[in-house]
């Protein structure tokens, strides 16, 4: 499953985020990371705030292979529904595992 990372300087998510994380769930895990983590900052080479990093694998063929996907920067409540929807997981194939 896709797993996406907001690292923000704001002390917490923003409504949007949390609608979205609902919207997702089962598609995508999405995690928020406060401007203090600076291991998790200096990790992820976070250099402006919002910044938005996406991970995931994608398998076909018989084999695997990770991608990875960011967006910062001044965005819009648009820009990042389109960014997390794009690289959230189908919602039949992880739904059956909640089940």
């Amino acid at each position: 499953m896709p797993k996406s990372l907001v690292f923000s300087d704001k002390g917490t998510p923003a409504t949007l985020l949390l609608v979205q994380a609902a919207k997702l769930y089962g598609r995508m895990e999405i995690g928020y990371i406060r401007s203090r983590e600076t291991e998790l900052i200096t990790a992820y080479n976070v250099t402006t705030y919002p910044t938005i990093v996406t991970s995931g694998e994608l398998t076909a063929n018989g084999g695997t292979e990770t991608w990875n996907a960011r967006l910062e920067g001044n965005l819009s409540s648009k820009s990042i529904r389109k960014f997390l929807a794009k690289h959230a997981g189908d919602e039949g194939k992880h739904m059956s595992m909640l089940a």
